[in-house]
């Protein structure tokens, strides 16, 4: 779903920031956080102290960093991923009761969105495999704002069985159990239901990475946030 042009912001991360992202993994339980910081497009002089093989990862991690993040920021003000990479912390997410797994942003995201998908399999109807849509790739061709899917904030589940442009598709029990979730959830969540458009198959972060009510949300629906740094 597109909404109001994104501002792009920069998080500056040091070259000992990214290797360090880049070969390593970590959890937090802090929650506002982009997974991995954003490389300063300004290139550091090389350290003298490094040796060359080392300097040599320093420099692949920070190119690397700079191709998966090219300075984007999807709609709603989290930091978008040019290609599908879990190093950057948008992963196959698992969900309880289900077979079936989704690509989402680590964190907040997959805390709340994995929540709402769970409920929707127990209130509203059964998902099977392949019904869900998370990340999506985005590029510089896209129009702008850039969508939510391209940070791994959005989901759609079963956009055939519940096509754009008509709530009809839902019955009215099946409505009300959508609006029990997102009301428990709110206003972390926005529902294309909602919308002039309506899109019943599309769910999507409301709120920005900094916003500290995402935490108390996850917490009233006993989910722990983790902040997966980059592997």
């Amino acid at each position: 779903m597109y909404q109001s042009p994104p501002t792009p912001t920069t998080i500056k991360a040091t070259r000992r920031t990214v290797l360090l992202a880049g070969i390593t993994t970590a959890f937090a339980g802090t929650v506002g956080l982009p997974a991995i910081a954003r490389a300063d497009p300004t290139p550091e002089p090389p350290n003298p102290d490094l040796p060359p093989e080392t300097q040599a990862q320093v420099d692949e991690a920070e190119q690397r960093t700079n191709d998966l993040f090219p300075g984007w920021t999807s709609a709603n003000g989290w930091l978008a991923q040019s290609r599908l990479d879990p190093a950057g912390g948008i992963f196959d997410t698992p969900l309880f009761g289900l077979s079936a797994t989704v690509t989402l942003h680590s964190g907040a995201p997959a805390a709340i969105l994995g929540w709402v998908i769970e409920e929707f399999n127990r209130t509203v109807t059964p998902i099977h495999d392949g019904a869900l849509t998370g990340y999506l790739t985005a590029n510089q061709y896209d129009p702008a704002p850039v969508t939510n899917h391209a940070s791994g904030t959005a989901v759609n589940i079963m956009p055939t069985m519940f096509p754009d442009g008509t709530l009809d598709t839902l019955t009215i029990p099946q409505i009300n159990a959508i609006q029990t979730i997102t009301k428990t959830v709110a206003p972390a969540i926005t529902w294309g239901g909602t919308y002039d458009t309506p899109q019943p198959s599309h769910f999507e972060i409301a709120l920005k990475p900094t916003d500290t009510r995402l935490q108390d949300i996850a917490a009233t629906i006993g989910r722990q946030i983790l902040i997966a740094a980059a592997a």
